[in-house]
């Protein structure tokens, strides 16, 4: 582990800036039986494309692969398709056990900039991918100001000494040696034990965690 002093979180209560998903209350009226059989059966029968951004983010994903979500990345969805971003947010955080494989799928594709679906889908991935390590940073706990999450991953990095050791695409960040990775992850580890704590020791006495 580096040695080196990072700066602490402060729990507070503020304005959260930050993309909420209600699945309970996005899956309200949404029917994802067609699509939700097609994927037990390990078989998905026509395109891709034929379900709606809701019904994947309303269905079980547990058997979805990576060339499956690649392919729903690429769909040209219209304006009245595109969904909104909490949805897209909902099916990639459920579909984040075959995200990265999927991503790694897209370098010889496209994503058409035309598409409305295709900020929303940058936004959500960023976020999920900040969501991860936002606690060992002041400056992204628990929700960051800065212009986008983009920025607030590299000010995150700068913070932890590490924006040497990294670089930053369109949805991952590139890390050069284990050692940064390791550090980031005992880090990550460390705030949330302190968390845990702080949260025991200000939780009314009638409630167990």
């Amino acid at each position: 582990m580096l040695d080196m002093q990072y700066r602490c979180c402060i729990i507070y209560s503020g304005q959260c800036n930050v993309t909420m998903t209600n699945e309970t209350d996005i899956c309200v009226g949404v029917n994802s039986t067609q699509l939700q059989l097609s994927l037990n059966s390990g078989q998905m029968l026509g395109d891709f494309c034929d379900f709606s951004v809701e019904e994947y983010a309303c269905a079980s994903l547990s058997g979805l692969k990576a060339e499956h979500l690649a392919a729903v990345l690429m769909c040209d969805r219209s304006s009245n398709s595109s969904s909104s971003r909490p949805v897209w947010k909902l099916l990639l955080s459920k579909a984040s056990h075959v995200l990265d494989e999927a991503l790694d799928l897209l370098p010889g594709k496209s994503l058409d900039p035309r598409n409305p679906a295709v900020s929303m889908i940058l936004d959500s991935i960023r976020e999920i991918r900040l969501d991860i390590y936002k606690m060992i940073s002041e400056f992204t706990w628990p929700n960051h100001d800065l212009p986008s999450d983009k920025e607030a991953v590299k000010k995150l990095m700068q913070g932890c000494g590490f924006d040497h050791d990294a670089a930053y695409g369109k949805t991952k960040v590139f890390i050069r040696t284990p050692r940064t990775l390791f550090s980031l992850e005992e880090q990550r580890v460390e705030m949330v034990q302190r968390i845990v704590l702080f949260l025991q020791k200000v939780r009314p006495p009638h409630i167990r965690l």
